[in-house]
Order: C-alpha cells, then sequence, then structure tokens
C-alpha cells in the first residue's frame, strides 16, 4: 500500500482534524484491509463521474469526459446514451469536457445539470452549466431539445 502525507488541520470541529502522520492509522489500515474493488463494467470512454439515479431503480449515470452519459442498469449499460453533447463541448483534454452531473431528487420535475468546457473562438475556453430534462416518455433518455443554459 502506498502512503500518502497528509498535513494536519485541526480546528474545533474534529471531523476538520486531519493526521500528521505520513501512515495510516490503525483503525485505517482494518478498513482498508476490508475494502476490495471490483471492476463491474468496461467500455466506457474517460468516465469521470458515477451517481445514482436516485429514485430507487439502482440505475447509475456514468459520466463520460468527452461529452456521453450512460446508464448503468445493475447489469450492463444500456446501448442509447442517456445524454450525448460531445459536439457542444471541448474535451481537448486536461481538465477539459463534460465534468459533472447533478440533479434535484426532491422534485419530480427530472431536471438534471451538467457542467462543460467549450470554447467559443480565440482560444477563450469557458465552463457552462446546462439543465435538461428527463425525456416525458423514456426515463432513460434526457430531452436535449429543452436545453437552458444556467
Amino acid at each position: 500500500m502506498r502512503e500518502a502525507r497528509i498535513s494536519r488541520r485541526c480546528h474545533a470541529d474534529p471531523l476538520f482534524c486531519r493526521s500528521s502522520s505520513t501512515r495510516p492509522s490503525p483503525g485505517a489500515r482494518n478498513l482498508l484491509a476490508q475494502v476490495e474493488l471490483l471492476p463491474v463494467a468496461s467500455g466506457f470512454n474517460s468516465p469521470i463521474a458515477v451517481t445514482g439515479a436516485g429514485d430507487g431503480s439502482g440505475r447509475l449515470f456514468i459520466v463520460g469526459q468527452a461529452g456521453v452519459i450512460r446508464i448503468w442498469d445493475g447489469d450492463a449499460a444500456l446501448a442509447q446514451p442517456f445524454l450525448d453533447i460531445s459536439s457542444l463541448i471541448d474535451d481537448e483534454g486536461g481538465g477539459q469536457g463534460l465534468l459533472g452531473l447533478g440533479s434535484i431528487r426532491s422534485s419530480s420535475n427530472g431536471f438534471y445539470f451538467v457542467n462543460y468546457t467549450y470554447d467559443p473562438g480565440a482560444g477563450r475556453e469557458r465552463t457552462r452549466i446546462a439543465r435538461y430534462q428527463v425525456s416525458s416518455s423514456e426515463a432513460d433518455v434526457a430531452d436535449e431539445i429543452g436545453r437552458a443554459h444556467v
């Protein structure tokens, strides 16, 4: 196991305390020994985030940096992307591309928000947040026509 150096910053709240040790604490070592990572899916293009649907379905949304969001239904990735905005984004590499996905889970409006970079020209990269809504006829597809920039 590779050790990481952690700086020490403590505030009145113990949640903000970090150990100055270069070795994991005995409790952390025990916890890490119990964690096992197993691949469950493949074939995704530069996945950068995974989030649950929040509706009890068990679906996972896998965000690809190149601009495609796919749904994992628990067994496989669905063939049709949930959202494909690859033509809108600038993904020249590094920290560019489709950067995140968020939703309003407490509401039944089906709104989803994405954060992505785009190039308005003259070498001026920008970031944009856009709102999409889940298709009224298909819960596994976003309605791209209703895009609104926030």
